[in-house]
């Protein structure tokens, strides 16, 4: 049984060997097409002249970090705009009631000065 056992813990070794080295030839494949692909698209449609693929890289990841900031500076300025509306049209909500309470007010106080008046 021993032998049989060793045989077929070798034969699982090599298998699992030969899957390890085929998923890492696989991933290497992947990620160097990707790569090439990746510095063929900026050498073609992103590069300014004189530039490296390097600094092209470097260029645009800056540029897509003030894009960024930008963006998050123009929500940040939104949301002021929309807490100052929001905060005025409470106002107005409080001025309008306030103006009705007093109309209110003002209209029981002449109907007891009339009432009191008879």
């Amino acid at each position: 049984y021993r032998e049989i056992e060793e045989k077929t813990v070798g034969a699982y070794q090599k298998i699992e060997e030969s899957t390890v080295n085929a998923y890492k030839a696989t991933e290497k494949a992947v990620v160097d097409a990707y790569k090439s692909a990746e510095e063929s698209f900026i050498a073609n449609f992103l590069q300014n002249d004189g530039e490296t693929i390097t600094e092209a890289k470097a260029r645009l990841a800056k540029e897509r970090e003030e894009r960024l900031l930008r963006n998050k500076q123009m929500q940040a300025a939104r949301q002021e705009t929309a807490q100052a509306k929001r905060e005025e049209m409470l106002s107005r909500r409080e001025q309008r009631q306030a103006e009705r309470i007093a109309r209110q007010e003002e209209r029981l106080s002449k109907r007891n000065i009339r009432h009191n008046g008879r």
